[in-house]
């Protein structure tokens, strides 16, 4: 009996050591399945994460944010190959660790881009709704500022609350015709916006005569200027803005054929009644246009001016024929009138003749009668 149980007891050793190692072998099986299983399952994240990796570099390059240095791929693929067989769910996670950095990184980045975004948004907003209500810019032009012609302006001296304007007319040159230098603020202003300052009045010009204001040659050489477009768009100043450029601008009308009249009434424009001189008009009116020599590239509206006038002297000249043509067969119908009424008047004039001569006769015949019808009565 003893042996029996022995026998018995060494049975079931066995086959609990059987149950034993058919447990540790299905543990081992679900262990290696759940180890496979984690693999696949790391391996799918890890694709995962990789292309929307990748989606992020591009949306990234897309706004231009700077992405944070990840490391490469060639490394993360090493470490798979050395640490596949011994730690898979170690290597996954050296594998996602840096991935979310560069996530979070590139969020902040683009949060941060968001931000400055609507920060200029708002600035411009506001800068916007401020000139809507300060309204459009204003813009100051000197107080003696005028048109002369298409791209040709007058003025007085600049000062820095003018140049908004200034800017508008884009100009090329600039004359200066009184003797006083800018101030440095106007000549920065010309050096920044490439005008041409040309300083005439500095030039020593002698006066001829003690009444004339300007001289000859000084408003010779301005007229050139004036003539010439390739100084275009010019404009011209004076420290006062009527005398000087004022005696230029009535020269000009001159070599336009104006009106002494309609000169003089420009002058006292912008001169006023208390800024006139008696000088500048007796200039004006005396200057020889002759002196002037016309450039080659003449300004358009000088050119059509001058079409103007000939087409005018020319139907003025037909007309004048025509009133000629028509005074001649006039005068000739006159000339036809007068002749028969000097006959007709010598006609009746010789009739009045006759009948004075008739009416003398027949009162001698009757004298004669009644004297002889006394005489045989006396007897």
């Amino acid at each position: 009996m003893s042996s029996n149980t022995n026998e018995n007891s060494g049975f079931d050793n066995n086959n609990n050591n059987n149950k034993i190692n058919n447990e540790t072998e299905q543990i081992l099986k679900s262990s290696s399945s759940s180890v496979n299983n984690n693999n696949i399952i790391s391996s799918i994240n890890i694709n995962q994460n990789v292309k929307q990796h990748q989606q992020q570099q591009q949306h990234q390059q897309i706004y231009k944010v700077p992405l944070t240095p990840s490391k490469p791929k060639t490394s993360q693929i090493q470490q798979t190959s050395i640490h596949q067989s011994t730690t898979p769910l170690l290597q996954s996670q050296s594998i996602l660790q840096p991935i979310p950095q560069t996530i979070t990184s590139t969020l902040q980045q683009q949060q941060q881009v968001k931000k400055e975004e609507q920060k200029l948004k708002l600035i411009q907003q506001a800068h916007i709704n401020s000139l809507i209500q300060s309204g459009p810019p204003q813009l100051s032009p000197p107080a003696l500022f005028g048109t002369i012609e298409p791209l040709l302006y007058r003025t007085n001296s600049l000062y820095p609350a003018n140049f908004p304007f200034i800017k508008l007319l884009s100009l090329k040159t600039v004359v200066q015709l009184s003797p006083e230098v800018p101030i440095k603020a106007v000549s920065s202003f010309f050096q920044e916006n490439n005008i041409n300052l040309i300083h005439l009045g500095l030039k020593s010009w002698k006066v001829d005569s003690s009444w004339k204001p300007l001289t000859d040659e000084l408003i010779k050489e301005c007229l050139e200027i004036v003539l010439d477009y390739n100084y275009y768009p010019l404009m011209i100043t004076c420290t006062s803005g009527v005398h000087q450029s004022g005696v230029l601008v009535g020269c000009l009308r001159r070599l336009q054929n104006w009106n002494l009249t309609s000169i003089l009434v420009e002058y006292k424009a912008f001169s006023g009644q208390s800024n006139t001189r008696y000088v500048n008009e007796q200039f004006i009116e005396l200057f020889d246009v002759d002196l002037v020599t016309f450039p080659n590239r003449l300004p358009t509206w000088f050119i059509e001016q001058q079409k103007m006038l000939e087409e005018e002297l020319e139907e003025f000249e037909n007309s004048n024929f025509t009133n000629n043509s028509n005074e001649g067969s006039v005068s000739n119908s006159t000339d036809k009138l007068s002749i028969s009424t000097e006959l007709s008047n010598q006609n009746n004039s010789e009739n009045s003749n006759s009948n004075s001569v008739n009416s003398s006769s027949n009162s001698v015949l009757n004298n004669t009668n009644t004297s002889t019808i006394n005489e045989t009565k006396t007897k």
